[in-house]
């Protein structure tokens, strides 16, 4: 399947080739030769001297620029991108054009007689690393004036500069700031994930440098491991109007994570800095060229120690299997006292070379790598189990012991924690990618070949984690006899119990195994694109392939959780920026997309007992069109409407392979603490379908700043849920899950953006959304368990089943920022986001402050503080920091008759206050 695809890919990619080449040129296509420049201006006329440049600061030459008003004009812009003419006074609008680049439209040039007017104008190069490859890109030189959103989808920018602003070596606190994107967390685990529009973390789609990623068995990036440094910008667009190559995808919408970009200009910079824990970060970044070479090189080391760094906290398994945990009358037996750290490390480079044979034709080569995580895992997945009085054994467990090592503490009170000692967490992404841009007479064509290795998070129990005792008892003493049963079936699988018993100085003492994971997703794919201009209009023809081959296990590679499987995704697109009527725009996306998974299902699934597996390979193709109108009636406002369709496919962890089973250690939470869970596979899961619909308009006021609204409505059909079944086990229960297509996703999202950037003086950055996010028809548990996320109600999960369903989207949030820029130089942010009522914090509605202050002490040293949570506010649990279980805000939830219960989640504390001082050292930025 996959060579027939390649091939009806390359044959398609020619016809069009051979077609679009002998396609007529249109205007854009027309070139004059550079005239001389004309005389002075008289009373009457003025006289336009301008420069056209790319982003990167290359001269754009042999652009066409014309110009529209009282008169009309045209003219070629010479070898160093110049050119000049003389126009009757009076308002104009200037249009620049040039294969290989976007539309670069100039409005409300005032021409005022006796006078020359310098004019600058900036094109951005047709390239497959940005979300904007096609379109007119309005260009602003009115000073302060901040550009409106002349596209038809619902579009954010984030600068490199943001991230800096921060100083966290993490992303997660700025994305948070972008009013339709949610960081969603994952239970009591450090882990995060994005959600975009509203929907879930698996409907959407991460790209890094505009190429998609390896989201392995569900589909979900974990959006912590990333290091803020390899960031150059950060692009989101959400809704129908979204027409990159494969939006119809992206359920939810795109985000693409830019690294830094090229530069003309030599430039270096090395920064470093602390916080108030001892963490220590350090990152280099150079940019530059040489003769025709332009290079990026950056690297950097991070990390974050929190609150608990070196300090000693006590391991306590509580009574009732964690039921009291935070309530009066908790008690506990100590398992471990001693170091708590939990500390986070980063590592990154990112290194792009580019070699421009012209200024239409290019050839890029880029790494991008990440590698961070937790070693020791230890409080980075902790449980603050509250006030805990600490007992000899525990009155329902007598075999249950404290370590005789902590015996002073019995029938003391202590604040009780719980996290797994002796394992490590990590994760490594590895991205190459290369992009050649050239054009066939008027036509741009751009190739994209790309390849990456991730491991997402892979958890080591090793040696340490096996030679650590995890229950303790006296021999021959109340439960003895039944101690080593619980230390056997504890800590492995219902087929595999792995816990052994050791008497070490007349105490039994149960060590468990290691536990480990590991997923390793391999991603390769090409995209090919053909953009062929005519007048003011646009169509690019796309061809995109890509795949990725999963391996994943829980604890011993045989069997594998998920055995090596792949899925194939091969997009056929149409899509164009048309201008029909002058201020009108009609974007259309045709997409054709077939996914192939090649994987492994039971041979007999009637077989309750049986492992045996026999070939998977399905194939499904689906067509999805997305269609949008613009209309700009004058430079200052922009409306926008598009309609659309979109598909998420299943993921390799929900069809191919064994049930997955989870140890009762390290299930996510109750009421599965004791008995663990299992998650099925269904081969036969088929995709997502989205039916969405946008309304969006922009204003720009004559103080240059920008007001934004957007109203989106999305319904998702076959929304992949649970279907949730319980049985006894261990005193327990243990959850079984299989996923399945049960339900509907209806959410309605209104954004509201304020922005006013001006180089000098106060600034306000505002943005709000208000989210309704409904899901019906998730299936009814079998069993005593109710089931989240509840039917009729705003969706809200905590991700027991899968990490992909952990989801809560709030009512309402939003971030506020005043700042003000000296002329110096020195900046000063004060912020605030609200996180509303459902959010994924599990808390109540709550406000966080952030802090900066950024000041140059000479023309090459920078110095920058920055602050999280200046007011130190919702961390609870005195201050604990840590996850709360059965202190967090209830949810709705609904039971096996079908009724409405409550289910108490785990809180999840806001990051701790956070003071980091930096310094930058630079030179040529």
């Amino acid at each position: 399947m996959q060579s027939i695809n390649s091939r009806l890919g390359c044959w398609a990619i020619l016809m069009a080739l051979v077609a679009i080449a002998a396609a007529p040129a249109g205007a854009s296509a027309q070139t004059t030769p550079a005239v001389p420049a004309p005389a002075g201006p008289s009373a009457s006329t003025t006289l336009l001297q301008g420069s056209v440049r790319s982003t990167t600061g290359l001269p754009v030459a042999g652009a066409s620029v014309s110009v529209r008003g009282p008169a009309s004009s045209h003219v070629t812009t010479d070898a160093s991108g110049a050119f000049s003419l003389t126009v009757p006074q009076g308002v104009y609008t200037i249009q620049v054009s040039r294969s290989g680049y976007n539309q670069a439209v100039l409005s409300d040039v005032v021409a005022v007689g006796g006078t020359s007017l310098p004019v600058t104008v900036t094109m951005n190069s047709q390239d497959l690393s940005s979300l904007r490859t096609i379109g007119n890109v309005t260009s602003v030189s009115r000073g302060s004036g901040s550009a409106i959103n002349t596209g038809a989808a619902v579009s954010s920018f984030v600068s490199g500069q943001t991230f800096a602003n921060v100083a966290n070596p993490q992303i997660n606190d700025v994305l948070q700031r972008i009013p339709d994107l949610t960081l969603q967390h994952m239970g009591s685990q450090p882990d995060t994930s994005i959600v975009l529009g509203g929907v879930q973390p698996y409907e959407t789609q991460v790209l890094v440098d505009g190429h998609p990623l390896a989201l392995g068995q569900y589909g979900v990036w974990l959006s912590q491991y990333y290091p803020s440094y390899l960031i150059g910008g950060v692009e989101t667009q959400s809704g129908p109007g979204n027409t990159t190559p494969f939006a119809n995808i992206a359920v939810g919408g795109t985000v693409n994570l830019l690294t830094p970009g090229f530069t003309t200009k030599p430039s270096a910079e090395i920064t470093t800095g602390t916080d108030n824990y001892g963490s220590q970060y350090s990152n280099f970044l150079a940019t530059g060229a040489l003769s025709k070479l332009q290079y990026v090189l950056g690297a950097g080391v991070g990390g974050v120690n929190g609150p608990y760094y070196q300090t000693d906290k006590c391991v306590v398994q509580a009574t009732q299997g964690g039921a009291l945990d935070n309530k009066s009358g908790n008690l506990g037996v100590i398992q471990y006292c001693g170091d708590a750290s939990g500390s986070f490390f980063s590592k990154g480079e990112v290194g792009k070379l580019r070699y421009n044979f012209s200024p239409a034709t290019s050839f890029d080569v880029g790494f991008t790598g990440a590698w961070g995580g937790y070693s020791p895992q230890g409080t980075a997945w902790a449980t603050y189990l509250g006030p805990t009085t600490i007992v000899q054994c525990l009155p329902d467990a007598p075999g249950h012991c404290t370590n005789p090592v902590n015996s002073n503490l019995v029938g003391h009170t202590i604040d009780a924690y719980q996290w797994y000692l002796g394992s490590s967490v990590y994760n490594n992404q590895e991205l190459f990618d290369a992009q050649l841009r050239t054009t066939l007479g008027s036509n741009t064509l751009l190739v994209r070949p790309y390849l990456g290795n991730i491991e997402p998070e892979v958890i080591t129990g090793g040696e340490s984690q096996a030679s650590t005792p995890e229950l303790f008892s006296p021999v021959g003493g109340a439960g003895s006899a039944a101690f080593e049963t619980a230390c056997a079936d504890s800590f492995g699988s219902l087929t595999s119990p792995t816990g052994k018993t050791v008497i070490i100085n007349g105490q039994q003492e149960c060590f468990g195994s290691p536990f480990t994971t590991y997923e390793q997703d391999k991603l390769y794919g090409t995209t090919f694109s053909i953009i062929h201009p005519f007048g003011n209009n646009a169509l690019d023809f796309s061809y995109d392939f890509h795949g990725q081959s999963t391996y994943a296990y829980v604890n011993s590679p045989i069997p594998p959780s998920v055995p090596f499987s792949t899925d194939r995704y091969s997009t056929f697109s149409l899509t164009s920026d048309l201008e029909p009527l002058r201020n009108i725009g009609v974007k259309l996306g045709l997409y054709n997309t077939t996914w192939t998974v090649a994987g492994y299902q039971l041979a007999n699934p009637a077989d309750t007992t049986s492992t045996t597996l026999t070939g998977l390979d399905r194939s499904i193709t689906r067509f999805d069109p997305h269609f949008a109108l613009t209309f700009h009636p004058i430079s200052d406002i922009s409306y926008r409407a598009s309609v659309g369709s979109s598909a998420t496919f299943p993921f390799l962890g929900q069809v191919s392979g064994l049930a997955t089973y989870q140890p009762p250690a390290q299930s996510l939470g109750p009421p599965f603490q004791n008995g663990g869970t299992l998650t099925e596979k269904n081969p036969n899961l088929e995709p997502e379908v989205s039916i969405a619909y946008n309304l969006g308009a922009d204003k720009r006021f004559h103080n240059g700043s920008v007001l934004s609204l957007d109203l989106q409505d999305s319904v998702i059909h076959n929304v992949f849920e649970q279907l949730t079944s319980s049985v006894p086990l261990n005193g327990g229960l243990e959850g079984i899950f299989l996923p399945i297509n049960a339900a509907r996703l209806h959410t309605d999202l209104a954004t509201l953006r304020y922005n006013y950037s001006p180089r000098v003086g106060f600034g306000v950055n505002a943005s709000v959304a208000a989210n309704r996010s409904i899901i019906d028809g998730v299936p009814l548990s079998v069993g005593s368990i109710a089931v989240v996320p509840a039917n009729g109600v705003q969706i809200c999960g905590n991700g027991v089943a899968a990490p992909g369903i952990a989801t809560c989207i709030p009512y309402l949030k939003g971030y506020g920022q005043l700042t003000y820029s000296a002329k110096g130089g020195a900046f000063v942010g004060l912020g605030v986001e609200y996180e509303g009522k459902n959010n994924s914090y599990f808390q109540p509605p709550f406000a966080l402050v952030d802090f900066t202050f950024r000041r140059p002490v000479t023309n090459s040293i920078e110095v920058l503080v920055g602050v999280e949570n200046l007011l130190n506010t919702n961390v609870y649990s005195n201050a604990s920091y840590f996850a709360t279980p059965n202190a967090g805000t209830p949810l709705v939830a609904t039971a096996s008759s079908g009724a409405q219960t409550s289910f108490v989640p785990t809180l999840v504390p806001a990051v701790a206050r956070t003071v980091r001082v930096q310094v930058r050292i630079h030179t040529g930025r």
